[in-house]
């Protein structure tokens, strides 16, 4: 079985390690903003994401309420939720943060991240990609890196794919 591979760097800059497609997955909320974190970074270097975002979001709180999307890949339908940001990275919007954190509660919601990294896993395999990732769900939605550690090796890493986190360092 593959292990998680951390890297110190910039989740927006990968650092390629193979021929693989690039797939960068991270927690995004279901109120429509990406105002900080990891999401904030991809939106400021990749606007597309937050386009990709609001046309998601948007589409479906016509359809359905905040909390039916938690699960969901927040992207365009017709390209599997893939945002395609270069010829060889593509980002994953994963709808798995229930409004917004603050102190006294988490936002991350274990159920629908789990939704989202089988989606991931599936985007991976079909599309010869292997996952960088910053410590999705750990930081402002306030999951456990621990156990998001955990579901990284039952999903990801028992289906054999390469899987990088990123540590940032300014």
């Amino acid at each position: 079985m593959n292990n998680i591979k951390y890297l110190i760097g910039d989740v927006t800059f990968p650092q390629k390690q193979s021929d693989k497609k690039i797939v960068i997955p991270h927690v995004v909320n279901n109120a429509g903003d990406m105002g900080a974190g990891v999401a904030l970074a991809l939106l400021r270097r990749w606007g597309v994401v937050y386009d990709e975002y609001m046309r998601y979001f948007e589409r479906r709180r016509s359809e359905i309420s905040p909390d039916g999307i938690l699960g969901e890949i927040a992207g365009p339908p017709l390209e599997n939720g893939l945002i395609n940001v270069d010829s060889n990275i593509s980002v994953v919007n994963m709808v798995a943060q229930d409004n917004f954190s603050n102190n006294s509660n988490r936002a991350l919601r274990y159920d629908a991240l789990v939704l989202c990294m089988k989606e991931v896993e599936y985007i991976c395999k079909v599309g010869n990609g292997e996952i960088h990732a910053p410590k999705f769900g750990s930081d402002i939605a306030g999951g456990n890196w621990e156990f998001i550690e955990e579901l990284i090796y039952d999903i990801w890493l028992t289906a054999g794919l390469n899987v990088y986190i990123y540590n940032y360092k300014r």
